[in-house]
């Protein structure tokens, strides 16, 4: 079984196969499992946990817990939720949508000319995108307004043209046809199911795993969900033994990889001290293995804080040469020849059975050639 509350798992462990051990550990009997409800942010998520799962078919036959993407919510499960007996509002489908703020967009003509169909087609997608991004980050379309400068260019009064549809005739659009868009009927089954559970509290496993609470309705399922009878809230990939200064710094360094998480634990009043590890594992005890793990914690030190890098040989006695083991550095001189370099790496690996590759980039344009140079394969 377990306690309610929040757990992590590192970023040394591959995070589907140590929640879903972490899982059979924890409920050892086939018809416990199936009684678990587990949330996890996206649908391709749950492919990733399903295929865990697979893995430990040779203990014998297994009952998948029930899974739902919460970023997701399907229309058909509703999140456990009989739909029949809620009273939501009726969602518009999402090419009417598409095809309604076309016609609007050709109403407002760009230097002198109305837009062609296909080309306010193609304008009106991506709006609709903008209109889901914001309604799941819980901000108003009216909003708009206020990130707009007040003197604009010739450029910029034109794109407010169409920006002015969102926030002037859309709704009223909506209203008149008594429907919502999609993101916000999805909004409307999330917090019936946060409300049920409050005034009903389940007594099944209730497990969010894999979020970093990027969104408002996510971070109030961590919330409910860590206060329920048999509720846990998994964060993806923080050491706990990161030290207290370091932490802090995270919290006002908005281009760390764990600053969302940080900002998360705060609006949570969650100190680091109450997150607890998923389930541990003989290879993060290992000797070799952690002395890997100082060293990866150290790249992922704050910038304002890399000054105690030069203190690595009296602070870090742990650190020695199998830090480094497998990892190499290699110098190219453009970034065609990278994505050369990188894209055969990655078929190389295809010759061992059963290992896979991936590339980690923040620059999408070497991802795309690299992308490029895979395609020859």
């Amino acid at each position: 079984m377990i306690k309610s509350g929040f757990y992590t798992i590192p970023a040394s462990q591959a995070f589907a196969d140590n929640l879903v051990t972490g899982i059979i550990d924890k409920f050892p009997e086939p018809d416990q499992i199936a009684r678990i409800e587990l949330y996890l942010p996206s649908r391709r998520a749950i492919s990733s946990i399903k295929e865990a799962f697979f893995k430990h078919q040779n203990q014998g036959p297994i009952l998948l817990p029930k899974m739902f993407a919460v970023g997701e919510p399907d229309e058909e499960v509703a999140l456990n939720i009989t739909i029949e007996r809620l009273e939501l509002d009726e969602a518009i489908n999402q090419f009417e949508r598409q095809c309604l703020i076309a016609s609007q967009i050709q109403h407002f003509p760009i230097g002198g000319q109305r837009m062609a169909p296909a080309p306010a087609m193609k304008l009106a997608s991506s709006l609709c995108m903008l209109i889901d991004q914001m309604q799941r980050a819980g901000t108003p379309l009216s909003a708009i307004r206020d990130v707009l400068p007040d003197e604009l260019s010739t450029h910029w009064q034109e794109i407010l043209k169409f920006l002015t549809i969102l926030f002037d005739y859309w709704p009223s659009i909506l209203a008149e046809r008594e429907q919502i868009d999609p993101v916000a009927r999805q909004q409307q089954l999330l917090q019936a199911q946060l409300d049920i559970w409050i005034s009903h509290p389940p007594k099944s496993p209730i497990i969010l795993a894999g979020s970093t609470g990027t969104l408002p309705m996510t971070r109030a399922f961590m919330k409910v969900i860590s206060q329920l009878p048999m509720g846990a809230v998994i964060f993806p990939g923080i050491e706990l033994d990161i030290e207290y200064t370091d932490w802090q710094a995270i919290k006002q360094d908005t281009v760390h990889p764990f600053y969302q998480i940080a900002r998360t634990m705060v609006e949570l009043e969650l100190p680091l001290a109450e997150v607890r590890y998923w389930h541990l594992t003989e290879q993060s005890q290992n000797k070799s293995m952690r002395s890997r793990l100082i060293l990866l914690r150290e790249v992922m030190r704050p910038a304002s804080r890399t000054s105690q890098w030069r203190k690595l040989a009296v602070d870090q006695t742990e650190l020695s040469p199998s830090s480094l083991k497998g990892l190499k550095v290699m110098s190219v001189t453009d970034s065609f020849k990278e994505a050369e370099l990188i894209g055969g790496l990655m078929r190389q690996v295809l010759e061992t059975p059963n290992k896979t590759a991936m590339l980690i980039t923040p620059d999408r344009t070497l991802a795309r050639k690299v992308q490029a140079a895979l395609m020859r394969w």
